[in-house]
């Protein structure tokens, strides 16, 4: 009858209210199970059934799908902290939950770990450009990032200042272990191939040389005989038996004694005489006494002959040669006497009196009197302003011929006469004769020339 109380489920409609009696909720919905379609989950609630809008974390499955009022996502897993265990971080996205792969840089915390989706390596520090202030300039390892500690030359720029890690010392040169690299210590930004030189006691230019350093101990450091061009490993770069350091005596001023265009360290002949320098500094040492050595000393002996001139031969063979022997000829008469001689006062110097090509200095009778000039002296025997030992006709006699300076036999004009006259002299008319015979043109010659003297000298 009607309002009778209703007893749902029974098959009887005990209120007559008309509607089912598997719809206790009056939703319009019978009961899952009850009758054909029916599809009630929770025939309570009027707000329950298939189809019906689902408010998630209610409790309620309110759309009789079966699945986890707290799982909205129905990603199977529950909204965090809904229930036990659950651990959805965004209920919204079903790719999002504890444990899911993470796609970085989309903007979704995927895998609900809470940490920063645009920082992969997971170092606090956001990909390079991805948010305000990110500075982890790769962003797949975790030491990489801003004001991280740099470990060199392990190809991996720490602290992404975008710098070669391959230059420690920031000098723009990576280590010359490294590909081109050209810094021979990478530790200091002073040093590195061509760098200037500086007076630190260091290698800066990378050239094996540091500026203080003499390898070789000749007195020249290794990086001015490097500038220089000598040899730094060789005492002697041109092997002429004197130190680079004595041939180069200022480094500001490389010597070129003789002017040819090679300095004297690397000139076998330093002042271009003719005589290398290995033999002059063999010679004699300073001759002349003006402390200029040979090497670099033109007139080695003093003697007013050139060195060139004079050369390497021992013409008196006392052991010295000629351009260091004051006395060439060993005559007891220096060279520069023999050399600059002028007889006749015409201000000419009367280099080979005798006329037989061997110059004063090299002949031993210079007069060709036959009588050596050690033995004839400086004297002046017959008064006529000469030195006997370059007066063809030095005694005071009228013989023609003069080979005893002390001969004052007047009358002696007789040629055959060999017990007075000296038959193997110098003749001033050309010839020299034997005691075989006499050339007779050249003897009236000098017959003429007496008489001529006697005539003078009674004037």
């Amino acid at each position: 009858f009607t309002g009778a109380v209703e007893t749902y489920y029974d098959g009887v409609d005990a209120n007559c209210d008309g509607k089912s009696d598997y719809d206790s909720d009056g939703d319009g919905h019978d009961k899952t199970g009850t009758t054909p379609g029916s599809d009630d989950c929770d025939d309570l609630l009027n707000t329950t059934f298939t189809g019906a809008v689902d408010a998630f974390y209610d409790g309620v499955d309110a759309n009789c799908d079966g699945k986890s009022d707290y799982d909205q996502d129905a990603d199977g897993h529950d909204k965090t902290g809904t229930t036990p265990g659950s651990d959805d971080c965004d209920d919204v996205v079903n790719t999002t939950f504890t444990g899911a792969v993470e796609t970085y840089y989309d903007g979704v915390d995927a895998n609900c770990d809470g940490l920063s989706d645009d920082d992969a390596d997971g170092d606090g520090h956001d990909k390079t450009g991805t948010t305000p202030g990110s500075d982890d300039c790769d962003d797949v390892v975790d030491t990489t990032f801003t004001g991280a500690v740099e470990t060199y030359y392990d190809g991996v720029d720490a602290n992404c200042d975008g710098l070669s890690d391959f230059d420690q010392d920031l000098d723009g040169h990576d280590i010359d272990t490294h590909l081109d690299g050209d810094d021979c210590v990478d530790t200091n930004a002073d040093v590195y191939l061509g760098a200037p030189e500086l007076l630190d006691g260091i290698d800066n230019d990378c050239d094996g040389v540091a500026e203080g350093q003499d390898t070789d101990s000749d007195g020249l450091t290794d990086e001015l005989e490097q500038l220089i061009g000598s040899d730094p490993l060789d005492s002697d770069s041109d092997h002429d038996g004197v130190k680079d350091g004595i041939e180069v005596p200022d480094p500001n001023d490389v010597a070129d004694t003789d002017d040819d265009g090679f300095p004297d360290w690397n000139d076998p002949d330093d002042d271009g005489d003719g005589i290398p320098t290995l033999d002059e500094e063999a010679a004699t040492a300073d001759p002349d006494g003006d402390l200029v050595p040979n090497r670099l000393d033109l007139d080695s002996d003093g003697d007013g002959l050139l060195d060139a001139d004079e050369g390497v031969a021992d013409t008196d063979e006392d052991g010295d040669a000629d351009y260091v022997d004051a006395d060439d000829d060993g005559d007891g008469r220096d060279s520069k006497t023999e050399s600059t001689i002028d007889i006749n006062n015409d201000g000419v110097p009367d280099t080979d009196i005798d006329g037989d090509g061997i110059p004063n200095w090299l002949d031993d009778d210079s007069d060709g009197d036959r009588v050596n000039d050690a033995d004839e002296g400086d004297g002046d025997a017959d008064g006529d302003g000469i030195p006997d030992w370059v007066d063809g006709w030095d005694d005071t006699d009228t013989d023609p011929v003069d080979t005893d300076p002390v001969d004052t036999d007047t009358a002696d004009t007789d040629p055959s006469d060999t017990g007075l006259v000296e038959d193997t002299g110098f003749l001033r008319g050309g010839c020299k004769c034997d005691s075989g015979g006499v050339n007779l043109s050249a003897l009236f010659a000098v017959l003429g020339f007496g008489l001529m003297r006697r005539r003078r000298s009674a004037r």
